[in-house]
């Protein structure tokens, strides 16, 4: 069983990300307009980019999907999802796209590395010059 988590072989390097959805051209309208996603009875629980095995200088290829999952029964589903603890079933859409037009479904986009298994993640901090 997986967990919706970034993960990669040596994890040297762990953090978090976060992102803003664009206000003109996203993936949710992405997929539902090229019938992979259905907004009335599904969900876009999760996407996916990895970059496998890059020994390269420059990165040419990315692996992106969307993970889709099937909305709960009920008007106020959100709620009741999040209480829940099971596997939740998903369906995996690969997308064709460059990075740059990944980053360009966002209005902004941050991703903060910290050196791994150090606890870093999460933990205030202060810049001092």
């Amino acid at each position: 069983m997986s967990t919706l988590r970034a993960h990669v072989h040596y994890e040297d390097w762990e953090g978090t990300a976060a992102a803003d959805v664009a206000d003109k051209r996203n993936l949710r309208s992405l997929l539902e307009k090229n019938g992979a996603f259905d907004p009335e009875t599904e969900f876009l629980a999760a996407i996916e980019l990895s970059i496998w095995e890059n020994q390269a200088a420059t990165v040419e290829q990315a692996h992106i999907r969307a993970l889709i999952a099937q909305k709960p029964p009920g008007e106020n589903w959100g709620p009741q999802f999040k209480e829940e603890r099971d596997s939740i079933p998903l369906r995996s859409v690969p997308i064709e796209m460059s990075i740059a037009e990944f980053l360009g479904l966002f209005k902004r986009f941050a991703v903060t590395l910290t050196t791994g298994g150090l606890g870093l993640t999460g933990r205030p901090y202060e810049v001092k010059d």
